[in-house]
């Protein structure tokens, strides 16, 4: 019977250790849905069918967090590294290129002093953190308050958003024997290799389907771990925010061990597809957008004549009268639908009823405004053409006055 008890013990313990093994080394190729063992926070979610982690939503001032919902805890006896590569797409979802995301390690899962406008959701505007922290951020906006050195780059931060190193996004190509560019925000799935041993802390990065790079693009020999996390106990994790702009933040593969040695591999053939915006409907919409306020310039047309006739067809009429009209006939073109007036408005607007909003270079959809002035002694017409202008894909009018003979 005393055997039968010590079976018992020696077979309880081997679970215990075994499922100790499996909650510090795990692999994910792909994130189910129905997975309990990620812990989701804020906007952060995991796309349906699509197996996709995605930490923030289309929309801005987001933040959202993933954590493998088991604590990393490490005993005395151990020695306190840890070794993990994710893959990871930034898409953008308009011209702005948004905010980037990071990788961490935690003490806590409580960031409540974070805000979601930079920091990429672990950080507030002082700098601080709400809890102890070291993370790995892939940064597409350049921040001076923070000293960042551009726009697309890689740092290590610990306790700040401030980076205590900091590299352009490239990776050490062995093949060609020279550092190669990564454009992080590109949308194409990126690799990254996180390696911490001792004190050191090595970053390394390469686009999908690459082997590991035999250089890291960062390394740190600074890092005491227990000292960041204030212990032997720790969370991991993804991290992004959108602040006032947006950009879509994806996880889609995710290796994680307490050494390099056990550290499983991603199947990259596995791996699910990154989620692009449609660029057909994007240029259809865009085409309908155009259609629309062309119409709308040819209804102010009509309402133009009309405002004439009732002025008397043939009575002179003020520079402040067409330049109003044309005012107008900008705000009706404008490729935001939500911009444009409605035909009461237009109506209240070429009568002087109300007041129209300022029309400047710089106006948000409206172009380039050049006022014309108008004598009716010159009996001049003005030729207006449309034209599409590419520093803000807007719509403006130009004109070239013809001078008749007076007929």
């Amino acid at each position: 019977m005393i055997r039968g008890a010590l079976l018992g013990i020696i077979w309880m313990t081997y679970c215990v250790c075994a499922s100790f093994q499996q909650e510090t080394t795990f692999v994910y190729n792909g994130f189910d849905q129905g997975d309990l063992s990620i812990h989701l926070q804020e906007s952060a979610k995991i796309l349906p069918k699509k197996d996709i982690l995605q930490l923030t939503n289309a929309t801005t001032t987001q933040m959202g967090r993933a954590f493998f919902e088991q604590p990393i805890v490490f005993k005395p006896s151990e020695p306190v590294s840890f070794s993990t590569h994710f893959v990871c797409a930034l898409v953008r979802v308009g011209e702005v290129r948004g905010h980037g995301m990071a990788f961490f390690v935690s003490h806590s899962t409580d960031f409540k002093d974070a805000e979601p406008t930079r920091y990429f959701g672990l950080f507030n505007p002082s700098g601080s953190a709400s809890t102890r922290v070291l993370a790995v951020e892939l940064d597409i906006a350049k921040a001076s308050d923070v000293q960042d050195i551009n726009d697309n780059h890689v740092g290590i931060d610990v306790n700040s958003p401030k980076s205590l190193v900091a590299a352009p996004a490239s990776y050490f190509s062995d093949k060609e024997g020279r550092k190669i560019g990564i454009e992080l925000v590109s949308g194409e799935p990126i690799q990254v290799w996180v390696d911490y041993v001792g004190t050191r802390l090595n970053v390394s990065l390469a686009p999908l389907g690459n082997q590991k790079p035999s250089r890291p693009l960062l390394s740190s020999k600074s890092i005491n771990l227990t000292e960041i996390v204030q212990g032997r106990r720790m969370f991991v994790g993804f991290s992004g925010s959108t602040g006032s702009s947006v950009v879509n933040q994806y996880v889609l593969g995710w290796s994680f061990s307490k050494s390099l040695a056990s550290l499983q591999k991603i199947d990259i053939s596995r791996l699910p597809k990154v989620p692009h915006p449609s660029i057909k409907n994007n240029y259809l919409s865009r085409v309908l957008d155009v259609l629309l306020g062309l119409l709308a310039f040819l209804v102010l047309g009509l309402v133009f004549w009309a405002y004439m006739y009732r002025r008397n067809l043939y009575a002179e009429f003020s520079s402040e009268d067409v330049e109003r009209v044309l005012k107008v006939g900008l705000l009706c073109t404008n490729l935001a639908p939500d911009a444009r007036p409605s035909m009461e408005q237009v109506v209240q607007y070429i009568n002087g009823n109300v007041a129209m909003p300022e029309v400047w270079p710089d106006s948000p959809g409206i172009g380039v405004l050049t006022p014309m002035v108008f004598s009716p002694s010159q009996h001049s017409l003005p030729s207006l053409s449309l034209c599409s202008s590419s520093y803000n894909n807007s719509m403006f009018i130009t004109h070239t006055v013809f001078h008749g003979s007076g007929r």
